[in-house]
């Protein structure tokens, strides 16, 4: 189990950790958060965050500076498929 969180985390990590939310606060709570629901996709997300984690989750959902376009765009501008 400690290998399927240490991979979610290093696939966190590549796809959101360049995120420009505003605050380097809102990029690792971003990469933890998807780190911790990757490595539990079948469970919704009370059971996979704790109360913190959860209420610090859906406060970042709720900023407005954590847009899609700006938590992937590092993604997309890195995905060498992307001009195939």
């Amino acid at each position: 189990m400690m290998d399927a969180i240490a991979d979610a985390l290093q696939w966190a990590e590549h796809v959101f950790g360049g995120a420009e939310l505003g605050d380097h606060r809102r990029t690792r709570r971003l990469v933890h958060s998807a780190a911790k629901i990757a490595a539990h996709p079948e469970k919704p997300f009370p059971q996979v965050l704790d109360w913190n984690e959860l209420r610090g989750f859906y406060r970042l959902c709720n900023e407005r500076r954590v847009t899609w376009e700006a938590a992937m765009t590092p993604h997309l501008e890195a995905d060498p498929c992307r001009d195939a």
